[in-house]
């Protein structure tokens, strides 16, 4: 009986080791088989991974010899695997990662597995591995795009495919005032202002379906009710490495910006001392008019204002006087001209423009430059100072004078100076004689 029963446990043994052998050789994962801290057998799968022709180059090598001499963690690689089979040891099983270097001197990421066993009365250890190098590349672009996001000084929105935000940055917090637990599981329209209707949004919205990408100014509110404006860019991701589509808005404050553009826009086209619209604005408004008033059969007019001792003002009481004076005088002008229709410009120095449209009757452009005579030569107190001024003024007339608008103009121009001429602080309406004189 005994002798049967050492039989059928020595058949049963090489049953096992011939199963053991078939895993072993078919599995597509690298095998080894570890014996005194070296390798002693290796599957076609570990020849494949490492590229090496047969198992006579690296058999009887310690693991070390198959890898850099130091792991990423800066520890030497023959101390590590030294240390990492007697945990396995001790623990019977232990997993961690680990360099490999292949034939052709390229290193790659592994995670590799160590059991500990009994094989027919020998201590061995069953060493599994697989390349996890694209993992790691994957984790280290994850890890770079996450330490860029949270130090951009760009703000960045994630938004699930159903637009709820799952993710912001500092720099969010920073431009809209709101913190990522106060944004996280909202919609964007935690941020919607005012400025939009909803047209805007549903352009915006069909883009961005179509295309996946959308760009643009958009007016959204800070946490404290402001408006501010931001170059926004939102792009759809789609899912990949396990991670679902998701949409990313990128973008930054340009409130600032936009401000200054706005001045600047002004400035280009308007007087910075009293803010009344320049020479540039003034033809361009002129141009208009004339267009309309040839479309609807109306007359204009233009009317030329040059002060008359302000130069006597400014050389005694100074240039901050001067400066207000021109002020007051611009409002003068500005009060006693129809906001709606008429317009006032300031060439520079003391001289004056007024567009007069849709005249009322034949003298009307006189009237009114009698008007501005009288309030311009009003008493000023400026200051410790009163002072007063005249006004030289000429007139021109469309279609009469001139249809060209620098023509009429200058038509203007010269009839202020036969004003002047004359004596000062009254009107001259202009004819095609003074051109001779």
């Amino acid at each position: 009986m005994s002798t049967l029963v050492d039989a059928s446990k020595q058949d049963g043994a090489t049953a096992d080791a011939q199963w053991f052998r078939t895993l072993f050789t078919a599995s597509p994962d690298p095998a080894w088989i570890i014996e005194e801290r070296r390798f002693v057998e290796c599957n076609d799968a570990a020849l494949r991974t490492l590229g090496y022709a047969n198992r006579e180059e690296f058999l009887n090598a310690h693991p070390s010899q198959l890898s850099p001499s130091h792991q990423p963690d800066s520890e030497d690689s023959f101390a590590k695997a030294e240390r990492m089979m007697s945990i396995a040891q001790e623990q019977g099983q232990h997993r961690f990662e680990w360099v490999h270097r292949r034939a052709d001197g390229s290193d790659f990421f592994a995670e590799v597995t160590l059991s500990n066993l009994m094989f027919h009365g020998r201590e061995v250890i069953y060493c599994v591995w697989r390349d996890i190098t694209e993992r790691k590349e994957t984790e280290a672009r994850l890890r770079l795009a996450s330490s860029i996001m949270e130090s951009t000084s760009e703000g960045v929105m994630v938004t699930d495919e159903h637009g709820m935000i799952i993710a912001v940055n500092p720099a969010f917090t920073q431009i809209t005032g709101y913190r990522g637990v106060e944004a996280i599981g909202n919609k964007p329209n935690l941020l919607r202002s005012d400025h939009h209707g909803p047209t805007f949004y549903a352009e915006m919205w069909k883009t961005l379906l179509a295309t996946g990408h959308w760009e643009g100014e958009i007016w959204n509110r800070h946490k404290n009710g402001t408006a501010f404006l931001e170059l926004l860019t939102i792009n759809r991701i789609l899912a990949r490495d396990g991670i679902p589509t998701c949409y990313a808005s990128v973008f930054r404050d340009i409130t600032a910006l936009h401000r200054a553009n706005e001045r600047f826009q002004y400035l280009a086209f308007h007087d910075a001392l009293t803010g009344l619209p320049n020479r540039a604005l003034f033809h361009d408004r002129l141009l208009h008019a004339i267009e309309r008033s040839r479309r609807v059969e109306q007359q204009l007019a233009v009317i030329f204002i040059d002060l008359d001792g302000f130069k006597e003002v400014n050389d005694t009481c100074g240039h901050d006087i001067g400066d207000l004076l021109l002020r007051e005088i611009a409002q003068r002008i500005r009060n006693r001209v129809r906001r709606a229709t008429d317009t006032v410009a300031r060439l520079g120095g003391d001289e004056f423009l007024v567009l007069m449209e849709d005249l009322k009757g034949p003298n009307h452009c006189e009237e009114l430059a009698s008007e501005l005579i009288t309030d311009i030569s009003r008493p000023l107190k400026l200051r410790k100072h009163v002072v007063s001024v005249g006004a030289s003024v000429g007139l021109a007339r469309y279609p009469e004078d001139s249809t060209d608008a620098l023509e009429l103009m200058k038509c203007a121009d010269i009839a202020m100076y036969a004003a002047k001429a004359d004596g000062k602080n009254r009107h001259r309406r202009f004819k095609p004689a003074m051109l001779k004189a």
